[in-house]
């Protein structure tokens, strides 16, 4: 009779975690949050050790569930990162909180192991940043470009401009004014 009532609850919750799980503004990386069922470890040397719970992942924190009772609250400007994945267990998180002991939170497979490590990391830089960025590999960050544009205008300095010359005259007559555009190409912005 257990199983007959488990299968369906199971069921519901597979596909409201489902459902849960797909962002509501795809294109807006910082406003999205997570929501599935995870296994929590209670004992960090047994891994079958823990109960499962709804976790949910909101714009400035970790929550975890046991039924409709929250049992965690965890700050997402409090968890140290990187968020580890676990080396000997390959479908568990390590969420490390700066004043608490480790949180170890697994998953069914590999691929909710990635989800939830990326929505995490996406999450907290978004807290941090104000802003999520995808940068292309081997292209250089905007960092790097802003860096690279300094080092370019310390080492040559621009050398267009405008030339002013000021004469000096006798006594009782103004000073003559002569103001030249020198045009020479830079390096840093050809035309």
């Amino acid at each position: 009779m257990k199983s007959l009532l488990l299968f369906p609850l199971s069921l519901w919750v597979v596909s409201a975690g489902t459902r849960a799980a797909i962002p509501s503004t795809i294109g807006e990386p910082c406003s999205r949050g997570h929501r599935g069922i995870l296994f929590r470890v209670t004992d960090h040397t047994d891994f079958s050790q823990g109960c499962h719970v709804t976790a949910v992942l909101k714009k400035d924190c970790l929550q975890l569930f046991r039924g409709n009772r929250e049992t965690a609250r965890i700050a997402l400007d409090a968890i140290e990162t990187p968020v580890h994945i676990v080396p000997y267990h390959n479908t568990c998180l390590s969420i490390k909180p700066a004043s608490m002991d480790a949180e170890i939170l697994c998953c069914d497979n590999e691929s909710c192991r990635d989800a939830w490590w990326m929505a995490l990391s996406e999450q907290i830089l978004c807290l941090h940043k104000g802003a999520m960025r995808n940068e292309v590999s081997g292209e250089p960050t905007v960092e790097e470009e802003e860096r690279q544009v300094l080092e370019q205008v310390v080492e040559k300095p621009s050398e267009g401009g405008v030339t002013i010359h000021i004469e000096k005259n006798p006594e009782g007559v103004e000073p003559v004014l002569t103001m030249h555009p020198s045009f020479k190409q830079s390096d840093v912005h050809p035309h």
